[in-house]
């Protein structure tokens, strides 16, 4: 593979899409399969950070064949996508308070 390097004139780097492109896809995505615009699925998307466009184009062909009904459905299903990829890692979704600080309280009855 190193010798393979020196060849190519042009190194390229495929990153995963900023959050702002993802955003946009999901947009896109919902309007084409004709489903209402929801703020806590677009949230939730803000969570996933492996994301590409191919997840979105396997997702939107799942929808087509599941008649998927809402917004937060397609991100359940662009989450399962990020979940089988090598690592799988994301960033978890909803608040993330530390625990640090809390003790166990036990009541004597």
């Amino acid at each position: 593979m190193g010798s393979s390097k020196c060849r190519w004139p042009l190194k390229v780097r495929f990153n995963f899409l900023g959050r702002e492109q993802a955003h946009t896809l999901l947009q896109d995505t919902i309007i084409a399969l004709g489903l209402q615009q929801d703020p806590v699925a677009a949230y939730r998307l803000s969570g996933l950070t492996q994301l590409t466009p191919g997840d979105f184009a396997a997702v939107l062909r799942q929808a087509r064949i599941t008649n998927v009904g809402s917004a937060a459905t397609v991100v359940e299903l662009l989450t399962q996508e990020c979940a089988m990829k090598e690592g799988g890692a994301r960033r978890p979704v909803g608040f993330q308070g530390s625990r640090a600080h809390e003790t166990e309280v036990r009541i004597n009855e």
